[in-house]
């Protein structure tokens, strides 16, 4: 059963120059999920309680527009440790939440890469890096997420759409079960036109890449796939199959803070 928004994040963010900033918290990211910013509630006098937003108002939505750690957190990497903290309240469901990766994989970074951090419906994360729109490295929920300017990865597996599954949380549908087993599960990896279609434990390269897909999804309320891949030369692969793994575990993956 796929969650509403509110527990999703799409962010992203230009790696610091110095390392310094990486861990101490100074790294910002933004929220690319169209998450309405909405209207802060401020207090006013009396009189003019009339001129408060209207509830119905979809910008004052928190199940559709809040994000688990808001519009605009902050990311400290610490060897595979990466926390996320909102900047305020505002928006954010939890005051943190923590990444499990290879303490390797954040070598790969140079300042002016863009970091992409994603949690999706289906609670899975994918963490994907790029560099003068050329993919670096991406693990965890590939598909769907920015995969540089030559690459894309989708699951074929078709999916509720979200207001579905809106609708069912707010009248508390859910686990009803509403999806199918998938038949033959796999991967699409689509580079210049050419689709490869990959299954679970299947490797292979394309280009500079190597793709190693960990699992795939088997049916609409379950895990979507996870995989690793890598440009060879950029970043090591086995580091980033092992973040994949990480991830694809269910007791690895996100670890979350207390909620606000």
């Amino acid at each position: 059963m796929a969650m509403p928004p509110c527990g999703t994040f799409r962010y992203l963010g230009t790696v610091p120059a110095a390392p310094a900033d990486r861990a101490f918290g100074q790294w910002h990211l933004d929220d690319e999920s169209s998450g309405r910013p909405g209207t802060r509630l401020d207090v006013h006098p009396w009189w003019r309680f009339w001129s408060r937003p209207d509830p119905l108002d979809s910008g004052n939505d928190r199940l559709l527009n809040n994000r688990l750690l808001g519009l605009h957190p902050t990311l400290r990497v610490n060897g595979g440790r990466f926390v996320l903290e909102p900047t305020d309240r505002h928006r954010a469901v939890l005051a943190s939440a923590e990444l499990r990766l290879d303490p390797r994989l954040s070598d790969c970074f140079q300042a002016g890469d863009l970091l992409t951090l994603v949690r999706t419906r289906s609670a899975d994360i994918a963490v994907t890096l790029t560099r003068l729109g050329r993919l670096v490295f991406a693990v965890g929920a590939v598909a769907g997420v920015p995969l540089g300017s030559d690459m894309v990865a989708r699951d074929p597996t078709r999916e509720r759409p979200p207001l579905l599954d809106l609708v069912l949380w707010r009248f508390g549908l859910r686990k009803l079960n509403l999806g199918l087993e998938v038949r033959n599960p796999c991967l699409e990896v689509l580079v210049s036109g050419e689709v490869h279609r990959l299954r679970a434990r299947d490797e292979v390269v394309i280009g500079n890449h190597r793709v190693s897909v960990v699992c795939c999804r088997t049916d609409w309320n379950g895990a979507a796939g996870c995989a690793a891949i890598s440009d060879e030369a950029l970043c090591s692969h086995p580091v980033a199959l092992r973040s994949a793994q990480l991830l694809a575990d269910p007791g690895s993956g996100l670890i979350m803070g207390q909620s606000l």
